[in-house]
């Protein structure tokens, strides 16, 4: 997309795209005539041109592939109700053109313009809270939220009554976007990047078979498991089973190792061998561990 100063031969484009219903929806309940268009507005937008700083006006918005416009962008000194002081930021395009970046991409072109080639300090904008799509495009663009206002004769305009957005960003927060870091004050569009959690490994059966191995008593053997429990815990579903299955086998291992010689090597062992100590587990007939 590009953007180029309005010229006279633009008066019947701009008098569409004021003339629409759907685009002046949330601007105005009385569109400006096609007449007005040509004599007050279009002369407004070129003699800012010679008034106003290079860089600042009101600009028509030209897709490049077709040649068509495909609306209009302006970033002047603030004059909307609502905003004090500033350079304003504004966007209407042709509903043809919605949905399809055309508005992010010629706001953000004029912020970056604004920043990087003009002395101005802060932008703003303001949009009616019922209006989701444009004031998305402003957070898009890095600006942020900061107020809510309402109009003193809000019933005239359907929706007013929810109120009015008030958007700015300063050059500091545009200088820390610009450089990734994150801004100095709260909210949603200054939260620091999130950096992505190494993952961790999943564990191997050899080291909950080492549990079940290490020489010595009971007690130790417990205690290994329940460690490796608590290390691997990531993996709980396979985890848990592995575990399970190594207190199994170290519970038999030490079953035979103190039985007696006169008891059969294949009896069933039922009792708890956490009873008393804490440990929470019992063995079930059916072989499974349960807390």
């Amino acid at each position: 997309m590009l953007l180029r100063r309005f010229t006279e031969a633009d008066a019947g484009l701009l008098a569409a795209l004021y003339g629409d219903p759907r685009v002046m929806r949330f601007i105005t309940v009385q569109p400006p005539s096609p007449a007005q268009v040509e004599a007050e507005i279009l002369p407004a937008y070129v003699r800012e041109y010679r008034e106003l700083a290079e860089g600042l006006g009101s600009f028509a918005a030209i897709e490049k592939a077709t040649g068509q416009m495909a609306g209009r962008f302006s970033l002047k000194p603030a004059s909307s109700y609502g905003l004090a002081g500033g350079t304003e930021l504004g966007y209407r395009l042709y509903p043809a053109f919605w949905g399809r970046g055309f508005a992010t991409e010629g706001a953000r072109a004029l912020i970056e313009s604004a920043f990087r080639r003009l002395p101005l300090d802060r932008i703003v904008a303001t949009v009616m809270a019922d209006n989701t799509g444009s004031w998305r495009v402003l957070e898009k663009c890095g600006m942020r939220r900061v107020r809510t206002f309402y109009y003193p004769d809000a019933d005239l305009m359907p929706g007013a009554e929810h109120g009015d957005f008030v958007y700015e960003l300063t050059r500091g927060d545009w200088s820390r976007q610009d450089r990734h870091e994150p801004a100095e004050h709260g909210g949603e569009l200054s939260r620091p990047r999130r950096t992505p959690a190494t993952a961790r490994p999943v564990p191997a059966w050899s080291d909950f078979r080492k549990a079940a191995d290490l020489p010595g008593d009971l007690p130790r053997i417990v205690n290994r498991a329940r460690g490796l429990l608590g290390k691997f815990s990531r993996g709980a579903g396979q985890g848990l089973n592995l575990i399970q299955r190594v207190l199994k086998r170290a519970r038999y291992r030490w079953a035979l190792l103190n039985t007696s010689a006169d008891h059969a090597a294949d009896s069933a062992v039922h009792e708890s061998f956490g009873a008393g100590q804490g440990q929470g587990w019992v063995e079930r007939d059916d072989g499974d561990a349960q807390p």
